[in-house]
């Protein structure tokens, strides 16, 4: 879903039409609503990022990387694991069968995080940094585009975009008339009940997405 699709959903929610002038009535406050909702489903979903980036550095034991290195701005380092660089393609692979480097982490002003030499890695070293990320919010005036393809969408994945326009009713209808506020906690809680089910769909425990092959004689 894009942006106009999530205020267009929640005004036919509301039953209040969506023509060209209602979502421009709505659009800036809505599209606040989204990018808090937005936020909430990256928090509950702990949803990471992965940057490829080069070590840099020759002082031993360990590499700087900072935070310019990464698309977004980030929450925490989660893991740190080797990469390998084709040149090309410009592309990365991630491996995964390495196990992940030793990092320190600095919260306030740079190095960003330092990653030990200890563990085998050494200046020019392809890294992929694992990372809780702050989504980059949506702009209400990328609704104005001549292009529609070019409309702002959330930076989450696709099957947690349905998720958006339960919140924003939610958000529209609460503080309003009394009368109205418990329609508001039930789009609270169908939302909140909607991010438990996609949770235990798309997390649960490692051990539930396990693939075992077993022969039989």
């Amino acid at each position: 879903m894009n942006l106009r699709e999530i205020i267009e959903a929640t005004l036919i929610e509301l039953d209040r039409g969506t023509e060209a002038d209602t979502v421009a009535m709505y659009a800036k406050k809505f599209t606040m609503y989204a990018n808090e909702a937005v936020n909430e489903i990256a928090r509950r979903f702990k949803a990471c990022m992965i940057d490829c980036t080069q070590l840099l550095g020759t002082e031993y034991p360990g590499f700087d990387i900072t935070s310019d290195d990464f698309t977004h701005a980030c929450k925490r380092i989660t893991k740190v694991l080797p990469a390998d660089y084709n040149s090309d393609d410009f592309s990365f692979t991630v491996l995964w069968d390495k196990k992940p480097l030793h990092f320190e982490q600095f919260v306030h002003g740079a190095p960003f995080i330092h990653v030990w030499g200890k563990d085998g890695a050494k200046a020019g070293d392809y890294v992929a940094v694992e990372y809780l990320y702050v989504p980059k919010p949506m702009d209400a005036d990328s609704l104005n585009a001549v292009d529609p393809e070019t409309v702002d969408s959330p930076d989450l994945p696709p099957h947690l975009h349905e998720l958006i326009p339960l919140y924003v009713r939610a958000r529209e209808q609460c503080g309003q008339d009394p009368s109205l506020q418990g329609t508001s906690n039930a789009y609270f809680s169908l939302f909140n009940q909607k991010v438990y089910q996609l949770q235990r769909e798309t997390l649960a425990t490692p051990d539930s997405f396990q693939f075992k092959n077993y022969h039989f004689e």
